[in-house]
């Protein structure tokens, strides 16, 4: 509604502001998933970390005691006044003013977090992994006395701070949360032997707040009118600003008073925390290359995009020019521009959007690309339409300066999927080729994708199922290109992720069931663990031996240190990916990057993968021998190594069933026959040098021996009583079973078979649940972390 700014003359500008609604903020979201990984990295510490906790507590206590008496006594009090009395009085002061639903949130919250905390701390003491403090206070509590400040309290305290803060001013919020920190140091002194559970208590606090934050929502961050007119004091007297319905960022009409028509877009600290969510999805779901490191704050965003509009505007691209970026106190930060009359090309007819107005829009992007600038979030409604038939173009937050060819060409195939949705196909790629030229959108082929678009254009395209494969054959057909394939984005597809931590979860515990939780937990804590450094040291080994085999298999020199990066970034992918088709690709990529031919490099791959199996067939046959002639050494199956068998053989059966289906055989069938063929042609390259023969197939040799040294230290670990023979006949015949298992790694098929082998040798089955489940956390699981590190790092050095 129109209002005019606080403190102004009757000449003051009208401000025709929205009202701000409540909103789900994304900040509180983002503060959300903070107190959720504080609470697992917390859980973590006091399960896993125990004895360095309480070493660390020591020396705090042992510093407090150090500090006067009186001193400790203020420091006690003012820590209560600032998270007691504080919180307590907010709440009155809600209620008094009829704010019933703000001091109900935080009288709720404040409850909810103490009893998820007192339950918390109760189920840890129970498990002795945290002390019980609550029971030392005895009886009532003096303000000077520190044993006050329970975790309960903490997370009560840290709850309510997190509800109040959307109403508090900047210098309140740090001064509840200094008392909170007060309380911390209180807690973490209150007795000899305190507690781990105030990191607990804050992740519990954090949860619950940010949890009410986004149930009830908080006040909208929309500049107010005295904000707008400091913001616009340098465009001189203003006769009216009016705030644009429904658009993000925040847009604003703005008249001088000369006549002088602007347009402000405005970000907030919303903006941020939108960005923050947005970018970090994009990270775990996307390739390191696909996202950017956030603005260190919104001025920078903003500063960026100022800077990529003037550059456009210096090549001659029709866009608004800027004037100005300017910022409010409270921090709202806004892009000042020239106002352009028109309409959104998102709202032009079809009929009067093709032809002239969309080749004007393509001719737009080509004066921007030959500035070095790509748009990457280009859609309709980044075009105005002018009344004259001339498009110009805005939108510049997500632009990158000194872009890649890369980014050029996704957005060439953002527009032409923009463009084909509204005017047709054929009338997109004809304006983008004649405007740009057919090698330009020729290179847009990789991209035309649902990941390269923005959200907008995908949920507009969504229906259309038919809409981007008959847009990739136009552009071949009118630029004569040759099929390419679609660049592959995706980090981690969230069906493959739900799949693996579906069958992780699962098999990991329902395996423990089987041979009885109870025998199983006390044969992990009878184990003799400096075993375990040996296991951990021949799983390294893995790795090591991997490399010399792929440089065995390769016809030119490939550096060593490279090669083992790749095999420890290929634990990584290969955990996301079914039957090692993700060691596979990775290595295939390596190869190629390290300068040999790609045809070589599969061929190399492939070659290695022989000599893998030729060598685990040959050990299987010598491990079986070795462990007797009679019953294979004596072995026999219980019941529950039956059962286990059964599992691994349905799981393998069904590998070997889904590569026979027909549609199935007919693509992997054909390829894989082929790379046997040309690995077979290469092997004679590769014989006639005996040092590469001798790398090949000692390299596999040393990979596989490591991993029966490994499953041979856990074994002995936990008491297993089994021979090396028996060791690694089992890991080998396990091993075969993973290796036709569908699901990445093996995983379920080679647990289940490998404790079921253990079993029929003579180990109990708890020691060899325990046993097989700290194997694979070893070899499977804790490799992932520095393989997806590596993996990254070799994507930035460009070896992937």
């Amino acid at each position: 509604m129109p209002q005019r700014p606080p403190g102004t003359d009757g000449d003051a500008p009208v401000l025709s502001l929205r009202p701000q609604p409540r909103e789900r903020a994304p900040g509180d979201v983002l503060r959300l998933l903070v107190g959720l990984a504080l609470l697992g990295a917390g859980l973590l510490a006091a399960t896993m970390a125990r004895n360095t906790v309480v070493g660390a507590e020591a020396d705090i206590v042992e510093a407090y005691e150090r500090i006067p008496d009186r001193v400790a006594e203020v420091l006690t009090a003012l820590a209560f006044v600032l998270a007691g009395a504080l919180p307590l009085l907010a709440m009155a002061v809600l209620a008094l003013r009829r704010r019933y639903r703000r001091a109900l949130a935080l009288l709720v919250g404040s409850n909810v977090a103490s009893w998820a905390m007192l339950a918390l701390d109760g189920a840890l003491a129970d498990r002795g992994l945290v002390d019980r403090v609550r029971e030392d206070t005895g009886g009532a509590v003096v303000v000077t006395d520190p044993r006050f400040a329970t975790s309960p309290l903490i997370a009560s305290v840290a709850a309510m701070v997190v509800i109040g803060s959307p109403w508090l001013s900047q210098a309140w919020r740090r001064a509840l949360w200094c008392g909170v920190g007060v309380l911390v140091l209180l807690r973490l002194v209150s007795s000899g032997e305190p507690a781990f559970d105030m990191v607990l208590a804050l992740a519990v606090g954090l949860i619950v707040g940010s949890a009410a934050l986004v149930a009830i929502g908080t006040p909208g961050t929309d500049p107010s009118a005295g904000e707008l007119a400091a913001m616009l004091h340098c465009a001189g007297p203003l006769a009216a600003v009016e705030q644009l319905p429904a658009t993000d960022p925040l847009t604003y009409a703005v008249r001088t008073a000369a006549g002088r028509r602007l347009a402000l877009t405005v970000r907030t600290s919303r903006d941020r925390s939108a960005d923050l969510l947005d970018r970090l999805w994009r990270y775990v779901r996307l390739r390191s290359r696909e996202t950017d490191r956030p603005f260190s704050s919104v001025q920078r965003r903003v500063e960026h995009e100022a800077l990529a509009q003037a550059l456009a505007e210096a090549a001659g691209v029709r866009v608004a020019g800027v004037r100005a970026v300017v910022a409010s106190p409270e921090g709202a930060v806004g892009l000042l521009a020239d106002h352009v009359e028109g309409d959104p090309a998102a709202e032009v007819a079809a009929d009067d959007l093709a032809g002239a107005p969309l080749v004007d829009a393509w001719r737009q992007v080509g004066r921007m690309h030959g500035a070095g600038v790509a748009h990457r979030a280009l859609n309709l409604r980044r075009f105005v339409i002018t009344p004259d038939g001339h498009a110009v173009l805005g939108g510049f937050d997500d632009a990158r300066v000194a872009a890649p060819e890369r980014d050029m060409a996704r957005d060439t195939a953002q527009l032409l999927v923009a463009t084909a949705a509204v005017v047709g196909t054929e009338a997109a790629v004809d304006a983008a080729a004649e405007a740009l030229g057919p090698g330009e959108v020729a290179a847009a082929l990789p991209w035309l994708q649902p990941l390269a678009l923005p959200g907008s254009t995908r949920r507009a395209i969504r229906g259309d199922k038919d809409l981007l494969p008959g847009l990739r054959d136009h552009v071949r057909d009118v630029t004569g290109a040759a099929p390419a394939p679609l660049v592959r984005l995706e980090r981690l597809r969230p069906r493959t992720a739900v799949s693996i931590v579906a069958v992780a979860v699962a098999f990991y515990v329902l395996l423990p069931q089987l041979a009885d939780v109870q025998r199983s937990a006390g044969a992990a804590a009878e184990a003799h663990w400096w075993w375990l450094v040996a296991a951990t040291a021949a799983s390294v080994g893995t790795y090591v031996f991997a490399a010399v085999a792929l440089l065995g298999s390769v016809p030119q020199p490939v550096p060593y240190l490279p090669a083992l990066r790749m095999q420890v970034a290929s634990s990584f992918a290969s955990r996301i990916a079914p039957a090692n088709t993700g060691a596979l690709a990775v290595g295939v990529r390596f190869l190629q990057r390290s300068g040999v031919a790609p045809t070589v490099a599969a061929t190399s791959m492939g070659l290695n993968m022989l000599g893998g199996l030729a060598v685990h067939m040959v050990l299987l046959a010598a491990f079986v021998a070795w462990t007797g002639t009679s019953g294979v050494g004596g072995f026999s199956l219980p019941d529950v190594s039956t059962a286990l068998i059964v599992v691994a053989v349905a799981l393998a059966a069904s590998g070997l069933a889904i590569g026979l289906v027909p549609a199935l055989r007919q693509r992997v069938v054909p390829p894989l026959l082929a790379q046997a063929r040309k690995a077979a042609g290469s092997l004679t390259d590769v014989v006639t040098d005996p040092w590469r023969v001798f790398a090949l197939l000692g390299g596999s040799v040393g990979v596989t021996m490591t991993y029966i040294l490994a499953l041979a230290a856990t074994v002995t670990a936990f008491g297993g009583g089994l021979s090396f023979p028996q060791v690694g006949a089992a890991y080998l015949v396990a091993a075969a079973f993973g290796s036709v298992s569908p699901t990445p790694g093996g995983l379920g098929a080679f647990e289940a078979a490998l404790v079921g082998l253990l079993g029929g040798y003579g180990m109990a089955d708890s020691r060899a649940v325990a046993a097989v489940l700290t194997f694979r956390l070893l070899t499977f699981w804790l490799p992932v972390l520095p393989g997806w590190v590596l993996f990254n790092q070799m994507q930035r050095r460009e070896e992937l």
